[in-house]
């Protein structure tokens, strides 16, 4: 086998390789622009230079799509209408009653006033918490702009953190794409040592 079919194609991996990581680091670097002024031109990352727009972006998904409030109701009120709960709340509040009363109530007379009340309790809970919890979760809703949270923690990330929190995700992603760059330089050389070889 001659050489250059193994020179050219390794070539072409290696440009392929660097070139794809080079633009991967240009998705996130230079952090500011810099100016090139006889050109009139400035070069950005492109996570740097739009990420007001990406915060944005994500949080109005993260509002809409994975965490409004209409989404979390059913589980919340699932949670209320929990027995466990209900009757914990009811024990709770039989507990402190019995405790209030005065001391001249015979003990067993305390018990079966506590004991009658919190049959209601737990009766009467299950049918109004779900109801409370819905008006709860839909004034939660008017008053808590999910949207704006996300995107206000994103933009105060250093972009540095911002950068690693996105590298950290999708690392597996970006070496795959690393991979394909030199996959492709490889066959692009070795087409290249083809014609190379058929036009001597």
């Amino acid at each position: 086998m001659e050489l250059k079919f193994i020179i050219i194609p390794l070539m072409g991996a290696l440009i392929g390789w660097i070139t794809n990581l080079i633009a991967i680091k240009l998705i996130f670097r230079p952090y500011k622009p810099i100016k090139f002024p006889v050109i009139n031109f400035s070069i950005q990352g492109i996570i740097p230079k739009r990420r007001y727009e990406i915060a944005a972006n994500i949080g109005r998904i993260v509002d809409e799509e994975l965490l409004s409030i209409k989404d979390l109701m059913p589980a919340f009120e699932s949670g209320i209408n929990d027995t466990v709960f209900i009757k914990n709340i009811a024990f709770i509040i039989k507990s402190n009653l019995i405790n209030r009363m005065p001391g001249i109530f015979p003990t067993k007379l305390k018990e079966t006033v506590g004991n009658v009340i919190e049959d209601i309790l737990i009766r009467e809970l299950a049918r109004v918490l779900p109801n409370l919890a819905r008006q709860g979760l839909e004034n939660l809703g008017d008053n808590i702009d999910i949207r704006s949270i996300v995107e206000e923690k994103i933009n105060n990330l250093e972009l540095a953190e911002f950068e690693n929190l996105i590298i950290s995700i999708t690392r597996r992603e970006l070496k795959h794409i690393e991979y394909l760059g030199a996959a492709l330089g490889f066959i692009i050389g070795l087409g290249q040592a083809l014609i190379i070889t058929l036009l001597m």
